[in-house]
């Protein structure tokens, strides 16, 4: 584990802005775990308890860029460098400090926070423990009942950083796994690309199923109406090879066809690669398929 005051202390594009910062700003979540874990952040997240547009309107200034509103009804300004693509995401606390902050957000990996003004880390969850010890947990009930789509995001980062479960975040999930329905479809299919963008991804087909989402998320022309534990043998007999076939042939592009590696890179939309829509579809044609095939042998048994 990467010692977090260094890493925060030599990163420019903090040391850059630094000064600018009202006092009790907050270097918090995802870029907080990917400097422990040693990779350099591509999105930053701030939260201070100051009214961010001005902040913000500061610091885009002197990074040569404009802020714009990510989220204005939740009060989340971002601002993009360009050529690079790397983001700062401005907000204030959500509740009345960071301690409410943080015990608010998903995961515990991901409510860790840097204070810039006193340089003291705060891990009110452990995020610390879980990250160093390679598990995903989801910090209460409440917060995944607050919103459902935490439990895809739990899925994902299993599969992203390649941690498993904590079982009291599975049995969570499979608890509440009917609220995802709620959950507007853009969000999830978000989740959805993200989790899909990284190599060996049909891990994230086998974590959904063993979780009970895949009738969550996929409609009963695919998985039946039956109860889920009856699409094991159709997902781990047919849609999971076919899924995990795909992932190598991905991995392996270039090898077969010379120059086939950028087109799969390429994006169908904004932040949606081929690669990633690839991968969804050979996981839906193995489902389709494993469930035709098991109707066919209900059929033959009848006769």
């Amino acid at each position: 584990m990467h010692d977090l005051s260094s890493c925060v202390l030599r990163n420019t594009l903090i040391g850059s802005i630094r000064d600018l910062l009202p006092r009790g700003t907050f270097l918090v979540g995802g870029c907080i775990r990917d400097m422990l874990l040693g990779k350099e952040p591509l999105d930053y997240d701030l939260v201070t308890g100051a009214p961010v547009e001005g902040v913000a309107r500061d610091i885009a200034l002197r990074l040569g860029t404009k802020p714009f509103w990510l989220d204005e009804r939740r009060g989340i300004v971002r601002i993009v460098m360009k050529p690079s693509g790397v983001s700062i995401d401005l907000s204030q606390f959500k509740g009345p400090d960071i301690g409410a902050d943080l015990m608010a957000r998903d995961l515990t990996i991901n409510a860790m926070a840097w204070d810039l003004t006193t340089n003291v880390f705060l891990d009110p969850s452990d995020g610390m423990g879980d990250l160093m010890n390679g598990l995903i947990r989801i910090i209460s009930e409440k917060n995944l009942t607050d919103d459902p789509l935490r439990a895809l995001r739990a899925l994902r980062f299993s599969v992203t950083l390649d941690f498993p479960l904590r079982e009291e975040t599975s049995r969570l999930i499979r608890k509440h796994r009917d609220l995802l329905g709620q959950v507007s479809p853009e969000r999830v299919k978000l989740e959805l690309e993200r989790a899909l963008e990284v190599p060996h991804s049909a891990r994230f087909f086998r974590l959904l199923t063993w979780e009970g989402l895949i009738p969550v998320l996929f409609p009963p022309s695919l998985t039946g109406e039956s109860d889920d534990r009856h699409l094991w043998l159709p997902v781990f007999s047919v849609a999971l090879p076919i899924a995990e076939e795909m992932d190598q042939i991905i991995y392996a592009a270039d090898a077969l066809m010379p120059g086939s590696r950028a087109l799969l890179e390429e994006e169908t939309e904004a932040g949606v690669r081929r690669a990633a829509l690839l991968r969804l579809a050979s996981f839906i044609l193995g489902l389709r398929e494993g469930r035709l095939g098991d109707r066919r042998g209900e059929e033959a048994g009848d006769i």
